[in-house]
This record gives C-alpha cells, structure tokens and sequence, in this order.
C-alpha cells in the first residue's frame, strides 16, 4: 500500500530545463498568452494596437483536390488547391490607451474608404502579430497582407454585471505566406 506522505518514484524521464545542457545555450520560446499586434499607419509608421489575450484563425489552407482515376479505385489523385486564409479574431479587456490606438486606426480605415465621394478603395495595411517571449522580447511574427478590418464588436455593458470589458477585433488580410 502506498504511503501517501512518502514521495513516489516518478516513470517520467527527466527532462532538462530550457537552458541545461552541454553547450549551456539558452533557448527562447513564445508564450501564447503574450503577444501584440501592430499596423501600418495610414500616414506612414507603425501603430501600435497592443497586446492582446485571445488569437484565433493564424491559419494557411492548401485546399488540395482530390478525385479518382476512372477503373482505379485503389488510387487517388491529389492536386494544389488554392491558398485560403481565414478571418483573425483577437480579443482582448479594453484599456485606455489601447482600445484608443485602435479606435483611432479604425476611424481612419473608415474614413478612408468611406469618408471623400472619389477616393479609391484603400490597398489595406500590414497587421503584424508578434508573439513574445517571457521577457517581452519578439520571437516569431506574422505579417498579415492587406489587413482590413472586417468587425470590430466592443463590450456587453451591463450595471448588474461585474465582468472585465471585453473587445474584439475581427481582420481579414490576404494572406502571411
């Protein structure tokens, strides 16, 4: 019978610590939960939008076709399909000074493309998400082509409700490839 204040020899090997080993070099990895994300400026220069608590849709799809030769049926033949991203969501507690950088780029995004009779459609902006590590420093990122805004959809408000004031960014984009 086991002893439960005795400690129990474990069956899982050891495994070393990040920055253990024999060349001692330490390695850096991304936290999902600390990430930012950034846009071009309408005007030129970097926004930055913050960090955020919720990424969903990071996503490449080949699409690849599949189909049978006719008599073959123990073969299938596989061909690229076309390239397919889906629709960014990040979700995030508003503060001040974050929501406020967003709401200004989302201000500018509608006022260009809504604001003057004649203007052009705009081409988008780069949206960069930049996953940090620990110490806030960049580990990987995405640069997401002709990033638009597709929704933005702000807090449910209620008096009764003590819950932390959540925004969501939705962005389409054509792609990180």
């Amino acid at each position: 019978m086991l002893n439960p204040l005795q400690p129990v020899k474990s069956s899982i090997p050891y495994i070393p610590y990040f920055n253990e080993g024999p060349s001692n070099a330490k390695v850096t990895i991304g936290l999902a939960m600390r990430f930012k994300v950034l846009v071009d400026g309408l005007g030129g220069g970097t926004l930055d939008l913050g960090q955020w608590s919720s990424c969903k849709g990071l996503r490449a799809d080949w699409n690849p076709r599949r189909f049978r030769a006719h008599g073959n049926a123990g073969y299938e033949h596989i061909l690229p399909g076309g390239l397919s991203y889906p629709v960014i969501q990040l979700e995030r507690a508003m503060d001040p000074i974050s929501s406020a950088a967003l709401q200004k780029w989302l201000k500018d995004q509608a006022a260009q493309l809504y604001g003057e009779p004649g203007t052009t459609t705009p081409a988008g902006s780069t949206a960069h998400i930049v996953l940090l590590d620990r110490a806030g420093a960049p580990v990987a990122s995405w640069d997401l082509r002709a990033a638009r805004p597709s929704a933005w959809v702000g807090p449910t408000l209620n008096a009764f409700d003590s819950k932390v004031a959540i925004e969501t960014l939705e962005l389409v984009h054509e792609g990180f490839l």
